[in-house]
């Protein structure tokens, strides 16, 4: 976040357009419209702290390839978050409470440093949590993550990692290795790709 954030009143006088148009901007880019339909990992604007504070800000992609990253970190290597996407269950996770969660990811950042200072900001990881979730399933203290999202993240991941293209097949091992499951939940469909990556005809 930049600042502090910026009030709908501040934008729209900015942009010199409704404050309307500026609240609709928002929500589309928040954690509904964009992030429901897989378009973004983690929506790029949100309500800053405390709730209802009018400040919206914006996330800069490293921040939120880390947030994502130290989520799908903690769960898996956490022994707590081991069972979250049980073999043979649905896509959708077991229940987890967010600020138990959202304290995990803090904490190994902040070992990660190795100077206690925790890299990532708990209202982002937050922020980045609900966004993988099932809408749904959110309420105030708990969510059920999306693991087609999670996918989505980590395909993301890969292809950051690198600027020439994989190769499908191993793109295809490397993805379902780092998945934070077991068995068959751990093999991502490529169907998940539309839109994301683009494949190169054979020649």
């Amino acid at each position: 976040t930049n600042g502090g954030g910026k009030t709908i009143a501040q934008l729209a006088a900015a942009l010199r357009v409704p404050r309307s148009q500026v609240r609709h901007v928002l929500t589309d880019f928040g954690a509904g419209t964009t992030a429901a339909a897989g378009t973004s990992l983690a929506s790029e604007a949100f309500e800053l702290p405390p709730h209802n504070s009018g400040r919206w800000g914006v996330l800069s992609e490293e921040a939120r390839e880390d947030a994502c990253m130290g989520i799908v970190s903690v769960l898996a290597e956490c022994e707590q978050y081991a069972d979250t996407f049980a073999e043979g269950s649905s896509r959708v996770g077991k229940s987890i409470t967010i600020a138990d969660f959202v304290q995990e990811v803090v904490r190994r950042s902040a070992e990660a440093e190795g100077d206690g200072t925790a890299c990532l900001d708990e209202v982002v990881v937050e922020h980045c949590l609900r966004c993988c979730s099932v809408p749904a399933t959110i309420t105030g203290s708990s969510v059920q993550l999306d693991l087609d999202k999670i996918a989505l993240i980590l395909s993301h991941h890969l292809f950051n990692q690198q600027t020439t293209p994989w190769r499908m097949t191993q793109f295809e091992a490397e993805w379902q290795r780092l998945m934070p499951c077991v068995g068959d939940l751990s093999k991502p469909s490529v169907n998940l790709l539309a839109g994301v990556a683009l494949q190169r005809a054979k020649e």
